[in-house]
């Protein structure tokens, strides 16, 4: 399991029992917790999808350009790379 997923399961096990626990006449409060649940899992999925691209960049910088964190452009991919576990 990828560390989002290991993140926010807790999260979204806890919204689905939430969920469950709703008679089935709340239709609108049913609907709010469907609607965090999706949020969260495209979260997961948005996260996935980035996670080869900012390691692969992570790598790049490091070696081609230790001083790009101070060019503007590129800060957030910088610091969102740095931030990776290692050995993962």
């Amino acid at each position: 399991m990828s560390p989002v997923r290991e993140h926010y399961n807790p999260a979204i096990i806890s919204l689905l029992r939430e969920h469950d626990r709703l008679p089935h006449d709340k239709v609108a409060e049913r609907k709010s917790f469907q609607r965090q649940i999706l949020f969260l899992m495209n979260a997961i999925k948005t996260a996935e999808f980035e996670l080869p691209f900012l390691k692969s960049l992570k790598i790049n910088l490091q070696r081609d350009n230790p001083n790009i964190q101070k060019t503007a452009s590129w800060r957030f991919f910088y610091y969102a790379a740095l931030r990776l576990p290692s050995g993962r």
